[in-house]
């Protein structure tokens, strides 16, 4: 549908976005149980929500249930359970501290979006953090994306056992080639901080 698209119909026919939305959680509700029952270590559920799109207040109210229900199925199982959220999340930071999910993937630190790693570790204190290396950086200079690097190993502090570093997100064409070699190089040789 594209986010123009999808913003008219949000905005002229919200009723009608919402019960389709509601179809399809109740859907989701019973293929949750048989994949919980599955031999998977994690799964994600959902995602790419943007809020200042939505709004906040009704990411809450349609959202906030539906992850707490879906994180209750997986736990039970003993599974890991998290949601691809690549956006701007401070403004619905506090709803995914309550979620029940044990990590957050395709995380997208600053300077792409409005939080810092810092600041996911401290909003979502016992999850994981699956990062996705911020895409704008791989523009940049080699000595840059080290040092960029370098910053969010500190970020992660005493929690950098839970951040997992990964490309989730589209690189810009060309800069792969650079930019992946410096940024598992320094991994490997600051990883230990």
């Amino acid at each position: 549908m594209g986010v123009e698209a999808f913003s008219v119909e949000w905005a002229e026919n919200q009723d009608e976005v919402l019960k389709l939305y509601n179809v399809l959680n109740e859907d989701k509700r019973k293929a949750y149980p048989a994949i919980a029952e599955t031999p998977i270590f994690c799964t994600n559920y959902g995602g790419n929500i943007v809020a200042e799109i939505i709004g906040a207040g009704k990411v809450r109210k349609v959202c906030a249930s539906v992850f707490q229900e879906a994180s209750e199925v997986f736990h039970k199982k003993g599974r890991l359970i998290g949601s691809h959220m690549d956006a701007n999340n401070k403004m619905i930071a506090s709803l995914l501290a309550k979620s029940g999910f044990d990590y957050i993937e395709a995380f997208t630190p600053a300077p792409d979006t409005d939080m810092t790693l810092r600041d996911a570790f401290d909003a979502w204190k016992d999850m994981i953090m699956w990062i996705n290396f911020p895409s704008s950086v791989h523009l940049r200079s080699e000595k840059e994306i080290k040092e960029l690097t370098i910053d969010l190993i500190k970020q992660a502090g005493k929690d950098k056992h839970k951040l997992i570093v990964g490309i989730t997100e589209d690189v810009p064409n060309g800069k792969w080639e650079k930019s992946f070699p410096v940024i598992l190089d320094t991994l490997m040789e600051y990883g230990r901080l």
